[in-house]
């Protein structure tokens, strides 16, 4: 026994020298690593800046707001997430980082993006969802590729995406679906915190934004109109014996519009602090392309003497109008405070053009024009009503230009119409140039015509109207072909 135990004390020895042996000595000679030297928050922000180097050589340009014009994708996810790993550092980094990080949203999910705006900030050092919202400089609302409500749900039980079909109709209707369903959990979280925001600290959350993008989307409404209109409702509403499925989108579809409406109104409000603020609607089908109405939106901020806060300028405002504008009027309003833009496309007028076909193209447009203008008159007068009294309103500037497609010659037909009331669908203008005088002739006949209810009572609300004729592409009048407009506000190509 004793040989055994000297045997297994010297194994145990001889295995604890090894271990020693094998371990690397701490000499005198070990330097520690050095630390970062002392540079202003500015120098690490540009050197943060810096792209990472592309593996294979090249780059390509992107369409996006990112802080290299010609990134790849591949470039701009290693970028995010070498930013992201420097939040990581130190608070310090963690803070510069941050702003380049979040400086851009794209988002596909608004609940997503607002997720955690309720949360306590934590005592870690780490940055709350609040702090990260404060450093956004422009959001991207894209219309997403991903069709995933909740793992419980089952396409295959909702009635209306298992009728005959197109693949392409079915991913319009689970995006649609989608985006409504996350849109709703994202109103909801907003309303919480603006209730419980008593001081408005909420209203200013925002307030570097610069460029709100909607409504960019890979999908063409075309025949799935019916989606958004009535159309799928009483269709549910005709199933004998609906799934859960289907009483839960017959649900969203009921709620569409307060629940864009809504939501317009909490954007609206955490992006009302901001000096400098420019909104482009690029799609007029979905539940993000809803506008608050004046009766509800943030009144417009004004520069207080002295103080240089408030908004420095009107918010720019561009609506890109399509052809499903019939079926969603009451999505559109105007905003007080703001320099807006319609611009009409030609498949918008397409659809008022009389099926006479003896008459010339630039007969049939200016049969169309009227009808067309009276529709968006309507809009004005809806939104005029809504605008603040003389007694309450603060002087801010609200205008209205409507871009129409066609030529000064179809405006002058409208104008001299729309004064008289004439019947005029035959008619036919001889070809001649117009002089500047009597061009503003024709505006100010459409302009005045356009405010109805008189000059002096839309002035004293601060609003003017303006029909102006295309300065860019072809007018309808000589080709039906789509040109492409550059948006004013974040410089995206719109075929209209």
């Amino acid at each position: 026994m004793s040989i055994l135990r000297r045997i297994t004390n010297w194994c145990m020895n001889t295995f604890k020298l090894i271990i020693s042996s094998s371990r690397p000595r701490i000499t005198s000679s070990f330097n520690p690593p050095k630390p970062l030297p002392h540079l202003p928050d500015h120098v690490w922000l540009d050197i943060f800046k810096l792209p990472p180097q592309p593996k294979n050589g090249t780059l390509s340009p992107i369409r996006s707001n990112s802080t290299s014009r010609y990134m790849s994708d591949e470039l701009k996810v290693r970028g995010q997430q070498d930013l992201a790993n420097l939040m990581r550092v130190s608070k310090r980094f963690g803070d510069i980082a941050s702003i380049l990080l979040y400086e851009h949203e794209s988002t596909s999910d608004p609940y997503k993006l607002f997720y955690g705006i309720d949360h306590t900030p934590t005592n870690d050092g780490r940055i709350s969802k609040s702090q990260c919202l404060s450093r956004v400089r422009s959001i991207t609302f894209v219309y997403p590729n991903s069709y995933t409500i909740e793992s419980a749900f089952d396409w295959n039980k909702l009635s209306i995406y298992t009728m005959p079909q197109s693949i392409q109709d079915k991913n319009f209707i689970r995006m649609y679906i989608y985006t409504l369903h996350r849109t709703l959990h994202a109103t909801r979280l907003l309303e919480s915190v603006r209730s419980t925001d008593g001081d408005g600290n909420a209203g200013g959350l925002m307030a570097n934004v610069k460029n709100i993008t909607v409504g960019i989307s890979p999908y063409a409404v075309d025949s799935r109109v019916w989606l958004i209109r009535q159309t799928a409702i009483n269709k549910l509403k005709r199933v004998v014996h609906p799934s859960t499925e289907d009483k839960l989108v017959r649900s969203l579809l009921e709620m569409k519009e307060g629940i864009s409406t809504r939501f317009a109104q909490e954007l609206d409000y955490l992006t009302s602090a901001s000096a400098l603020r420019k909104i482009c609607y690029h799609s007029s089908f979905g539940p993000w392309t809803y506008i608050p109405p004046p009766s509800k939106s943030v009144p417009t901020l004004s520069p207080s003497a002295g103080s240089g806060t408030g908004r420095q300028a009107p918010t720019l405002v561009n609506i890109f109008l399509d052809e499903n504008f019939l079926q969603l009027r009451n999505s559109l309003h105007i905003t007080p405070g703001t320099d807006t833009q319609w611009i009409i496309s030609k498949s918008l007028v397409s659809l008022f053009i009389p099926p006479i076909w003896h008459l010339t193209t630039d007969q049939r447009v200016n049969s169309a024009l009227p009808v067309l203008l009276k529709k968006l008159r309507k809009v004005v007068v809806k939104s005029i009503l809504q605008f603040p009294k003389p007694t309450t309103h603060r002087g801010d500037t609200t205008r209205l230009t409507i871009n129409l497609p066609v030529t000064i010659d179809s405006l002058k037909v409208a104008a001299n119409h729309l004064k008289s009331g004439s019947n005029f669908a035959g008619t036919n203008l001889a070809g001649g140039p117009i002089s500047e005088r009597e061009r503003n002739v024709i505006y100010g006949k459409l302009d005045g015509w356009m405010m109805n209810k008189g000059m002096s009572y839309y002035r004293a609300r601060g609003l003017s109207v303006h029909v102006r004729e295309a300065t860019k592409g072809t007018p309808i009048n000589m080709q039906m072909k789509k040109d492409s407009v550059e948006c004013r506000c974040c410089g995206l190509f719109e075929n209209v």
